[in-house]
């Protein structure tokens, strides 16, 4: 039996406005990969994203919805981690007694 396993993550900034806010609970399916145009939850050299997963000709990007933010280029010599793929989302205040 193949079992999935949902992650909750909490969302700061505003790289991915208008689709994603600061405060809410991204709900993620644990995943090592993820394919072109999906949106993750991504480790980069140490550092936690939720970004959209690009290729570009041979390059791959952690691509922002919100324009004013550069999409990050993946060099060779960095770390990507995938922790997995978004699927949903949910406004904390949404959650009745339950802090994160």
């Amino acid at each position: 039996m193949n079992k999935k396993v949902l992650r909750f993550y909490r969302l700061r900034g505003d790289s991915m406005e208008p689709e994603f806010h600061s405060g809410e609970i991204a709900w993620v399916s644990q995943q090592d990969t993820l394919c072109d145009g999906e949106i993750g939850i991504f480790g980069l050299n140490n550092e936690a994203y939720i970004k959209k997963l690009k290729r570009y000709a041979d390059r791959l990007y952690l691509v922002s919805l919100n324009s004013k933010y550069s999409p990050i280029e993946i060099k060779e010599s960095d770390r990507l981690d995938v922790f997995g793929k978004v699927v949903g989302k949910i406004n904390s205040n949404d959650v009745p007694d339950y802090r994160f």
